[in-house]
């Protein structure tokens, strides 16, 4: 038997997410038990349940909350490199519960003299009719980690080609470019790893070595060294975002 207290605690954490190995192994009581005291004795009788689309990432979820990611957008973009195809009002349907135990981590502010980093990211922006067809919106951020000036471009692809070409038009709005542009670990980048090192797309590598900037990346699993230009995202999602009237893709950026 086990009291009234452990029982509230286990539907907490159940509804928190958690799985009944954790729930037992959190509490000290057998994961069956757990189940039964949820009303799912079916799962321990070796049912099968149909899996939900963020069972696979919860324990992910937990553990970067505990790291300091509360925000739903952000979280998105982890998922997403790992494989995650539900829409974030489910994924904020299961973080909402658990911002309470797991608030914002506090990160050392990084400062840079002027002239030698600049930060990219892209935001995704819902869909736009272009050519023919709705395509995703996406947009190109580019802060500088000096000033914090940015450079914004909404485009319609997250391509090598397209990314190049938003660097080029960025370095002309700056009158220039830095010494260092930090990235996260996008795919059009970095294809991958060997020995501990990140092998670099080769056109990409030809166009920073052309241009003359070397190419940093984010830890893994520390976006937030990027701060500067995640705040512009938010700038452009929160301000500019909030009812802009356009025609197309040219007006709009425009």
């Amino acid at each position: 038997m086990i009291g009234g207290r452990t029982r509230m605690d286990i539907r907490q954490l159940r509804e928190k997410g958690l799985y009944y190995k954790q729930i037992g192994e959190e509490l000290g009581v057998d994961p069956r038990t757990a189940a039964k005291y949820c009303g799912d004795e079916a799962e321990t009788e070796g049912k099968i349940a149909r899996p939900g689309i963020l069972d696979e990432y919860k324990e992910f979820i937990v553990t970067r909350m505990g790291e300091g990611v509360t925000n739903a957008v952000v979280m998105q973009r982890e998922l997403r490199a790992r494989g995650y195809k539900g829409s974030i009002s489910t994924l904020r349907a299961f973080m909402a519960p658990l911002r309470d135990d797991y608030g914002s981590v506090p990160v050392m502010r990084y400062e840079t003299a002027s002239g030698e980093q600049m930060q990219m990211d892209w935001g995704e922006f819902g869909k736009i009719f272009h050519q023919g067809r709705m395509r995703k919106l996406h947009c190109f951020v580019a802060t500088l980690g000096y000033s914090h000036y940015m450079y914004i471009e909404f485009t319609v692809s997250e391509s090598l080609a397209t990314l190049v070409d938003c660097h080029r038009r960025a370095f002309e709005y700056f009158g220039g470019f830095t010494k260092a542009i930090l990235y996260d670990n996008m795919p059009t980048i970095v294809q991958g790893t060997s020995q501990g090192e990140r092998i670099i797309n080769s056109r990409f590598r030809e166009f920073a070595e052309m241009m003359g900037f070397t190419p940093r990346f984010c830890r893994i699993r520390r976006a937030q060294t990027k701060g500067k230009v995640e705040r512009g995202i938010k700038y452009v999602r929160h301000n500019f975002w909030q009812g802009p009237k356009f025609t197309d893709l040219d007006n709009l950026n425009r």
